[in-house]
C-alpha cells in the first residue's frame, strides 16, 4: 500500500462509512485519476516494478490499471451530482493534508528504506524538473477538483 492510488481505497472506505466525507474522497480520486493519466500520457510515466511471470497476463494488468484509475472517481462524481455536498476550504485543506501525510509518512520513508522510486516521474536521478512539475501539478489538480466538486454538487438532484 505504498502508492498514492492505494490510499484511494481508504478514501472510499471513509466515504462509505461517512458519506459526508465525499468531498475529500472526490478530491483524492480526482487527483489520482487525472494525475495518473496526465503522467502516463504527457510525462511518459512508466511502471517501475512490472513483474515478468508466465502466470501474469499483461492485458489484464493494464485493464486493472485503467479501472483502478477511473471507476472510483466516476462513481464519486455521479454521487456528487445527485446529492448536495459542501466543497469549501475544509475539503481542500483536508485533501492537501491527505497528500502530504502520504508523502511524509509513507512515500519518503519507503523510498529512503528501500530505494524504490514507485513512480518513474518522481525519479530525481533523471530529472528534477519533472518532480517539481508534478509537485505543483498535484496542487493545481486538487484546487481544480475542489472547484469542480463545488460547481457540480447536486446539479442532477430532483
Amino acid at each position: 500500500m505504498i502508492r498514492l492510488t492505494d490510499t484511494g481505497f481508504y478514501a472510499n472506505m471513509l466515504y462509505y462509512f461517512y458519506p459526508e466525507m465525499l468531498p475529500l474522497s472526490f478530491n483524492i480520486h480526482f487527483m489520482i485519476t487525472f494525475g495518473f493519466w496526465f503522467a502516463v500520457i504527457f510525462v511518459n510515466m512508466k511502471e517501475v516494478d512490472d513483474i515478468e511471470h508466465e502466470d501474469i497476463i499483461p492485458i489484464f494488468h493494464n485493464i486493472h490499471a485503467v479501472l483502478n484509475h477511473t471507476i472510483s472517481f466516476m462513481i464519486l462524481f455521479y454521487q456528487n451530482m445527485v446529492n448536495d455536498y459542501y466543497f469549501g476550504i475544509d475539503s481542500l485543506s483536508n485533501s492537501y493534508v491527505w497528500v502530504y501525510c502520504w508523502l511524509l509518512f509513507i512515500y519518503i520513508p519507503w523510498r529512503v528504506v528501500t530505494g524504490d522510486i514507485v513512480y518513474s516521474v518522481l525519479d530525481t536521478r533523471n530529472s528534477k524538473k519533472s518532480v517539481v512539475f508534478m509537485y505543483f501539478f498535484i496542487h493545481v489538480l486538487l484546487h481544480v477538483s475542489n472547484e469542480l466538486g463545488k460547481k457540480t454538487s447536486g446539479i442532477l438532484k430532483d
